[in-house]
């Protein structure tokens, strides 16, 4: 399949200097997504907790759920790296709003910011918000009748991502959400690549598509259900 979104490379390239999405978010959550970028809200409902990032879940005044995810470049090095070549946070943010694009579905990014060190040259600190996708993971759907809808929606959507070159980085099952219409949304985009050059991303497609099977038992249903969803590369 031939992309047909020739202005993607444009359209990157202005996701990169934007730092709210006006399509997800509106000025008054913006304000007080703001006001908790550098440090957490107190209220929040935290689901990883680690030395690199900080990940929970927070409602805002107006009853909005989203994702919260504050990041921390563990040394100088990476602190320099993000600033020169892009943080995790501003590969998550860009692939969001790609997919959002592309009609991958995703949760959809509201607020990017990132703290600079004093000349610049570094990241200090990264915050990134997404509304919450609601649903089941799909490690715990068993229902055959929607293991074949989300096959459906997933070969759709394997389709998409290979015509542009996208590998997602880590398709373990729970960064998967299916919703009460049994509809797919993809998190976690913290390792996705896009545009990449054909060898480059052979190799991460075929890896994407090993750790997508892995998440089941050959001989169970649901990898038969989905072993055709996802050709190698």
């Amino acid at each position: 399949m031939t992309p047909t979104d020739n202005d993607l490379p444009a359209a990157i390239m202005q996701f990169q200097d934007e730092r709210v999405n006006p399509d997800a978010c509106d000025a008054a959550q913006a304000a007080e997504l703001e006001n908790i970028s550098s440090s957490p809200p107190n209220d929040l409902i935290i689901c990883k907790d680690g030395s690199r990032s900080l990940v929970g879940k927070h409602t805002l005044d107006d009853g909005t759920e989203c994702v919260l995810k504050y990041y921390y470049p563990k040394n100088l090095a990476k602190k320099i790296n993000y600033a020169l070549r892009g943080s995790r946070c501003m590969r998550s943010w860009i692939a969001a709003k790609v997919f959002s694009r592309l009609g991958i579905p995703t949760a959809a990014p509201m607020m990017i910011h990132e703290q600079k060190g004093a000349i610049g040259i570094t990241i200090k600190q990264s915050f990134l918000a997404c509304h919450l996708a609601p649903g089941t993971p799909l490690c715990d759907i068993t229902d055959e009748d929607v293991l074949q809808k989300v096959a459906s929606q997933l070969d759709k959507t394997f389709t998409t991502m290979a015509s542009y070159h996208i590998s997602h980085g880590d398709l373990k099952a729970n960064n998967i959400i299916v919703d009460k219409e049994n509809r797919i949304r993809f998190i976690d985009l913290d390792g996705t690549t896009i545009l990449t050059s054909p060898t480059k991303w052979t190799a991460l497609w075929n890896r994407d598509r090993a750790r997508f099977l892995r998440n089941w038992q050959t001989e169970s249903p649901t990898y038969q259900i989905f072993a055709d969803t996802i050709q190698p590369a």
